[in-house]
């Protein structure tokens, strides 16, 4: 560093790396720890100064060592991008059979951590094309660099290039799924795209979780890619994010009892976007055995199931915050003690989250959710109707006014897990949690029917909704029994 700082133009710092290079191959190997991206940027610098020689001995003698060992492992330490710099480098130098000879040694080079970001990259990947040899790698790495600058439309175009020349490496297909997504909003072709990256990558998990979401964002149904997912077997179980969807779909196709003996027996760790996913898997398992062994008349041990779905084991990784709204845990603790004729308990039950007010939805305090149903059924089992039938009024106000309201992120919403991968629709999302909101506030008022069509209708845009999937087969079986 302090050499360059005394150096007085580019022409000077190409020469004085030159000479570092001549008099001590081991030393600037040691200086540099030969890594790739800072060979990179020298090599432009020889390249704007004129000096192509230099730089394709510059990166040849980068090709005959490994990069040092660090503390923190840099996985573009080595990159391709090197070979694509030395091919173009070489036609500058008037040796075309060497530049030729290694754009067909590319065209077989693995696309694993493929990352251009200089403007020079660009250039020269373009140029690669232009020579139509190893236009597949070259035309992927360009897609990877246009996507990070925002240009869409050109990675589209880029990575449709690679598919088209016959690229077969998964991790591009799932790429252009992404990008069908997320910039033209066309699921079929984001779903085909996804299809053809799974049949290339089929153990990597990352690719397979994605398509799994991808899915769900086209709404197939639950039934299905749960088949689909217990294929895969074990391999799930690699990825936490992975785990407590297939927790999720056991659950939501009734299989109670294989959601919690999954979240059980695997040791799950906070990421950014799961926050409390994990628990409310665990805690819906518990609710829905409690509600099972409550309808067939067991209620102490509904109590033990309801009792359970707090107390959550270490192996989850995260816990409730103790100012966590949980009327409806309170609720069903409360149903099972009055099963049990022991009245003044369920009372205490219900009393405990009279006073709970808001929750927290989507990284947002929202003044009304579901549990502020619950909270007016914990009302009504303590005989306040008029105060119950008031807050379900001011629920379904709100979901109404909610349906009107133009839905935005929270300034400090930094973690939602639907925002990850796929951008999704907020507009439809928030009109969806007002119609169910609304069709609570209907079922708790008695307007049973309007209930059932608001709750179909949610499930026809989103076949995944716990809630309104719930209310709608407990309130049709209600109906049956009446």
């Amino acid at each position: 560093l302090a050499s360059l700082m005394k150096t007085d133009s580019l022409d000077q710092w190409a020469k004085h790396v030159q000479a570092n290079l001549q008099g001590n191959d081991d030393e600037f190997l040691k200086s540099s720890r030969n890594d790739g991206q800072t060979i990179i940027d020298i090599a432009f610098d020889y390249c704007e100064a004129g000096f192509y020689a230099e730089a394709i001995q510059l990166i040849q003698l980068h090709h005959a060592h490994e990069p040092a060992n660090c503390a923190v492992p840099n996985p573009l330490n080595q990159t391709v991008m090197t070979k694509f710099i030395l091919a173009w480098l070489f036609e500058k130098v008037d040796k075309k059979a060497e530049s030729e000879s290694l754009l067909k040694e590319l065209s077989t080079s693995s696309y694993d951590y493929f990352f251009p970001s200089r403007i020079q990259e660009q250039l020269i990947l373009e140029w690669a094309i232009q020579q139509n040899e190893a236009v597949s790698l070259a035309a992927y790495g360009l897609g990877n660099y246009y996507f990070n600058l925002k240009r869409h439309e050109d990675a589209i175009s880029s990575w449709e290039k690679a598919a088209n020349a016959g690229c077969r490496y998964g991790t591009l297909y799932r790429n252009l799924g992404i990008a069908y997504w997320n910039t033209n909003a066309d699921g079929e072709k984001a779903r085909q795209a996804f299809e053809k990256a799974v049949q290339l990558s089929p153990e990597d998990m990352r690719i397979q979780y994605e398509f799994d979401q991808l899915r769900k964002k086209l709404n197939d149904r639950p039934a299905e890619r749960l088949a689909y997912l217990e294929t895969l077997n074990e391999k799930i179980l690699t990825r936490d994010d992975f785990s407590v969807e297939l927790a999720a779909l056991y659950n939501f196709t009734g299989q109670y009892k294989k959601a919690l003996k999954l979240l059980e027996n695997k040791n799950f760790h906070p990421w950014e976007g799961g926050e409390g996913q994990v628990l409310r898997q665990y805690t819906y398992s518990c609710l829905k055995l409690g509600q099972i062994a409550l309808h067939n008349d067991e209620p102490q041990k509904a109590l033990a199931f309801f009792e359970k779905s707090l107390d959550t084991p270490d192996n989850l990784g995260e816990k409730y915050h103790p100012l966590q709204a949980v009327a409806h845990i309170n609720y069903w603790k409360g149903m099972a003690c009055k099963a049990l004729g022991k009245q003044e308990k369920a009372n205490d039950y219900f009393q405990k989250s009279t006073h709970e007010d808001g929750d927290f939805v989507d990284m947002a305090v929202s003044t009304y959710s579901e549990l502020s149903y619950y909270k007016a059924l914990l009302l009504m089992e303590l005989g306040q109707s008029e105060e119950a039938f008031g807050l379900l009024t001011k629920i379904r106000h709100f979901g109404e006014e909610k349906l009107t309201q133009e839905a935005r992120i929270d300034y400090f919403a930094t973690s939602l897990p639907l925002l990850l991968v796929f951008e999704d629709d907020l507009q439809k999302r928030s009109e969806l949690e007002a119609k169910y909101l609304i069709g609570l506030a209907e079922l708790g008022l008695g307007n049973k029917t309007k209930a059932l069509d608001l709750f179909d209708e949610v499930l026809q845009i989103n076949a995944m909704h716990v809630g309104a999937h719930d209310q709608l087969v407990s309130t049709k079986e209600f109906l049956k029994r009446t």
